[in-house]
């Protein structure tokens, strides 16, 4: 696997959660219509390590759970990358959004996306 995967990560917290975390993180690659994003992920949910990393995810953190299935894009940024390159993109679109946007609610809504 190409990608930074951390070492000695915690078996999760949560066994069932997690089980159903990496069921739906399947599902949802077989669904994607972005056929790099779907290999990323059954490659990830293959490898040792990668599953353990998405175990650990899932089984401890409902959030950053629905986090990885509704935006599967990031965590391949993220172990290629490392996170500071991530959240800098990150902060560099919320300050664009925040300079361009006049609509309030608007704004919330893509501060809570991002």
């Amino acid at each position: 696997m190409p990608h930074r995967l951390p070492e000695n990560l915690p078996r999760p917290g949560d066994p069932a959660r997690a089980s159903l975390g990496l069921e739906r993180w399947r599902e949802r690659a077989r669904d994607s219509a972005n056929g790099e994003l779907a290999a990323f992920a059954v490659a990830l949910a293959e490898d040792r390590a990668g599953r353990a990393l998405l175990e650990s995810i899932f089984g401890y953190s409902p959030f950053l759970t629905n986090c990885l299935l509704s935006d599967g894009d990031v965590l391949p940024a993220v172990l290629a990358q490392g996170p500071q390159p991530v959240l800098e993109e990150l902060r560099r679109f919320v300050n664009a959004s925040a300079a361009t946007e006049k609509d309030t609610g608007r704004l919330m809504q893509v501060l809570r996306q991002a």
